[in-house]
């Protein structure tokens, strides 16, 4: 081994560089870094035995090619270097979230002992005394006091049962109209 290939394994030990490509059937991806762009490497995940979660990388997301003996062909990305272009989505460190192009995310705040699941104008939320949902300027509510619908129509196997339906009048009449409540 001559010293300029010594100098290119050692500087291929550790290199920083950006997800080029990815392959989520294989769990391989390509790295850029600088003007060399790599072949397809496996990626870490948060486990990968009988329980196994993933996370696949993105296209344009920092990452580190840890390359045994500084052989890039040996390399393995490690993914998850926040960026300009990939920014933390927030700086509350009680949070844990996780956050989605279009917009969603779901966490779960260990300060507030509340978890939350945020998809547009819907969201599911829980905490220590109660239960949310709210979609669309309709929600539903459980907590202590009982369970709170809100919303422009209750209804049960399609039959509306809100505070906007009527009931038959009592006393053999059939004619509709409000009777004070369910009977």
């Amino acid at each position: 081994m001559n010293a300029a290939d010594l100098t290119r394994r050692l500087d291929n030990l550790l290199r920083q560089g950006t997800i080029y490509a990815t392959d989520p059937a294989k769990a391989r991806c390509r790295v850029k870094s600088g003007e060399l762009l790599t072949d397809w490497l496996p990626y870490f995940v948060h486990r990968a035995g009988s329980r196994r979660d993933v996370e696949h990388p993105t296209t344009g997301e920092q990452c580190l090619v840890l390359s045994p003996s500084g052989v890039m062909a040996a390399g393995l990305v490690l993914v998850g270097i926040n960026s300009d272009q990939f920014p933390a989505p927030h700086s509350n460190p009680a949070l844990h979230s996780s956050h989605f192009s279009d917009g969603a995310w779901f966490g779960y705040d260990e300060a507030t002992h509340r978890m939350r699941f945020v998809n547009g104008p819907t969201e599911i939320s829980a905490d220590r005394t109660a239960i949310s949902l709210v979609s669309n300027g309709s929600s539903i509510v459980i907590n202590e006091a009982g369970i709170f619908f809100n919303g422009l129509q209750v209804a049960h196997g399609g039959v509306n049962i809100g505070n906007t339906h009527n009931h038959p009048i009592t006393g053999g009449s059939s004619a509709p109209g409000p009777t004070g409540g369910p009977q």
